[in-house]
């Protein structure tokens, strides 16, 4: 790169302090997908998976 960037250039220090943050959730998880449900259903699939996580607590 021949010319200096306006903003910070964060090297793999950084990088490795904040990939956490951005990394894809390994354990299990819910995922509501808003262009294919209404409301109705996303409450129904959030209160069915919560129901279910906390009878397998």
């Amino acid at each position: 790169m021949s010319q200096k960037r306006a903003y910070n250039e964060a090297d793999f220090t950084v990088y490795t302090q904040i990939k956490h943050q951005f990394e894809p959730h390994q354990e299990e998880h819910l995922v509501l997908y808003a262009t294919n449900h209404y409301l109705d259903r996303f409450l129904a699939e959030t209160r069915a998976y919560l129901q279910t996580s906390e009878s397998n607590s």
